[in-house]
């Protein structure tokens, strides 16, 4: 039987790079990174790539910030405590009020792939208190049109 699981695709390109040391707090239970944990990995490097944009309040984009609408984590390997981490970072799907931040994580001397994350991003207006469109200078900040 074939496998029909969606994986989160490859990008060729990355916007951004970043490098982490896996801690004993991503290990609970001491023998490799805990699922929930990638995330988490992945959003502290996503911030760090958000600050070299130039984009250092909260919310990220002035009186617009995001809501993250929903992720998906594909597991492809072990990484464990000690382990020096790749995050590879890109966005993609770019729609109106919407983008997907994708990140690819690896070991960063072997290069073995660990993990990849989607996550669906909404741009929000908090005084608005609605979603509105993905404001144009993060769009053109990083080079790529809708």
């Amino acid at each position: 039987m074939r496998n029909s699981r969606y994986l989160v695709e490859r990008p060729e390109d990355f916007l951004f790079n970043d490098l982490y040391t896996a801690r004993q707090e991503d290990a609970p239970g001491g023998h490799h990174i805990a699922a929930y944990c990638y995330l988490g990995i992945a959003t502290r490097s996503k911030n760090k790539f958000m600050t070299q944009l130039g984009f250092v309040d909260t919310p990220e984009f002035g009186t617009v910030g995001s809501i993250m609408a929903n992720s998906q984590a594909d597991y492809l390997g072990e990484g464990r405590v000690g382990e020096l981490l790749q995050i590879a970072i890109t966005v993609q799907n770019i729609q109106s009020k919407s983008f997907d931040w994708i990140y690819c994580i690896g070991n960063a001397d072997s290069g073995r792939e660990i993990a990849r994350i989607s996550a669906r991003i909404l741009t929000f207006d908090y005084k608005l208190g609605k979603v509105v469109e993905v404001p144009k200078i993060f769009t053109e900040k990083i080079g790529v049109s809708r």
